[in-house]
């Protein structure tokens, strides 16, 4: 029986493209709740231009759900008052995040492939009532709302051309700038009401993207977390918990949703993954 405060949904929904092709879903999920208030959320999007990024992205986040859950545990970051520094934040998201992309190179090794072919991107969040800690390699997107305001909780990574994006695996851990540079990690201490992660391939039901500035003429991207989508969400889930779902109807449905539940859900061709995340207590307002 699920007794934490926090009712979460996760999974990962393979996309059309490689429905098409007969290529596996490269994206996945994990949570772990920690105590009644806390809890991890990992996701991965593999990357599609490698045969073993599935892998990859399934050993990410099971490795460092478990390494950040370990450390949350160990540091006590219960309130804000226990947490680290920003820098101090930063500093052990890289540590954790080399660990295990270290491990994942060993396992390339024994299985005699090569480690690139395990890249994924990957975000990582640790939330509680009061704060939310973030780290991430590439792109996706996270937000929280503070039970007034949608807000991100991330920058995707940006490369030179369109879709760029870094992985896990890529090769920029042997300069330390590079790394300080890539893995981006924030702590923002207010309240959390709710919280949500996801690969690239929900951003555009999940976030307000490349919209047009008629004065400028070129296009932008504000990467605002779109509370028309996010709250009746937040909503179900909450109707869900008070219902008696079970964690795997909860997330059996989730999938569903994220395959059909809205046009670009249906026609997506990467996979989609999202993790959302709410307290357990009133309905939030829809506008």
């Amino acid at each position: 029986m699920n007794t934490s405060n926090w009712t979460v949904a996760y999974n990962s929904a393979i996309g059309n493209l490689h429905i098409r092709e007969n290529i596996p879903c490269q994206d996945s999920s994990k949570y772990e709740a920690i105590g009644d208030n806390l809890g991890v959320a990992v996701v991965a999007d593999g990357a599609g231009s490698y045969s073993n990024s599935h892998i990859g992205s399934e050993e990410a986040v099971t490795r460092a759900c478990q390494y950040f859950k370990e450390i949350a545990v160990q540091k006590n970051w219960t309130t804000v008052t226990n947490l680290p520094t920003q820098e101090e934040w930063h500093k052990i998201s890289m540590k954790i995040l080399r660990q295990v992309r270290d491990e994942l190179t060993e396992l390339a090794e024994e299985r005699g492939i090569y480690p690139n072919s395990l890249s994924s991107t990957i975000i990582v969040v640790i939330h509680a009532p009061d704060f939310l800690m973030v780290t991430h390699i590439g792109d996706g997107r996270a937000g929280y709302s503070n039970g007034k305001k949608w807000k991100a909780a991330m920058l995707p990574y940006q490369g030179a051309e369109a879709n760029e994006t870094i992985f896990l695996m890529s090769d920029f851990w042997d300069v330390e700038e590079n790394v300080k540079r890539v893995v981006q990690a924030h702590i923002f201490e207010e309240p959390i009401e709710a919280f949500v992660l996801m690969s690239d391939g929900c951003e555009k039901s999940a976030f307000e993207m490349n919209m047009y500035n008629e004065e400028t003429e070129k296009y932008f991207d504000p990467n605002r977390p779109f509370d028309k989508f996010l709250n009746p969400n937040i909503n179900g889930l909450r109707a869900m918990r008070r219902d008696g779902k079970t964690q795997d109807e909860i997330n059996a449905m989730w999938l569903m949703f994220l395959e059909k539940g809205t046009k670009h859900f249906q026609s997506e061709v990467d996979d989609k993954t999202m993790i959302l995340g709410v307290q357990q207590e009133k309905l939030l307002i829809i506008n």
